[in-house]
């Protein structure tokens, strides 16, 4: 599980935003992925300096603390799935986040459409740091999906800990209400300000039924 955890997370590493017609937001959308270290094409020669312009903008918005995220829709098979990334600088020096956020086990109690879940730890490092965890999570309906049930999900994460990250992958394997079909995606904790505080990265595919 702890493999297919992974591969799926990676997914969303690998899942480009095409180039339409407002060609600012989608240097934006490449902005915030190159953040996140995902996959970037090459810019075109003509938009990079517009580029460099929209890279500068975002991490000046991030500066001053202001939480940032897009999405885009895509076909895969016969479903449409919405790709979403979003992005905040936490003001906790990162060599605290995960004394103080216990980002792996708590990061989705605090967001804002939580209702409720339980977590079990399957899976512990030797710094006593939850390694593999089972999740069921409900969410109320987001923004994008207005309309729809709340979301009752259950999932597996598997989280990565390193010097100068912290990644914490997902892949949901069921789900109570069928009300998703897919989430695959992850979390990621980076140093910001020379460590004295934290950037946040959201990086998630998703297709609700």
């Amino acid at each position: 599980m702890a493999m297919r955890t992974q591969t799926a997370a990676l997914e969303a590493d690998l899942d480009v935003p095409p180039r339409g017609e407002n060609e600012t937001a989608w240097l934006d959308q490449l902005a915030l992925l190159d953040l996140a270290g995902a996959a970037v094409p090459a810019i075109p020669e003509a938009l990079r300096a517009t580029w460099a312009a929209r890279q500068k903008s975002l991490r000046g918005r991030l500066r001053a603390q202001q939480a940032l995220a897009t999405g885009w829709r895509l076909p895969v098979h016969d479903r449409e799935v919405f790709h979403e990334v979003s992005a905040a600088v936490l003001d906790v020096p990162f060599a605290e986040v995960s004394l103080r956020l216990s980002p792996a086990q708590n990061w989705g109690c605090q967001l804002e459409n939580y209702l409720g879940g339980e977590i079990a730890v399957d899976v512990w490092d030797t710094d006593r740091r939850p390694v593999l965890v089972r999740e069921r999570m409900v969410l109320g309906t987001p923004w994008y999906a207005l309309g729809a049930r709340d979301l009752d999900l259950s999932k597996y994460e598997l989280i990565s800990y390193a010097s100068d990250s912290i990644r914490v992958n997902w892949t949901v394997t069921d789900s109570a209400n069928d009300s998703v079909y897919r989430d695959d995606g992850y979390l990621l904790f980076r140093p910001w300000d020379g460590g004295e505080r934290t950037l946040a990265i959201f990086n998630s595919v998703h297709h609700l039924n």
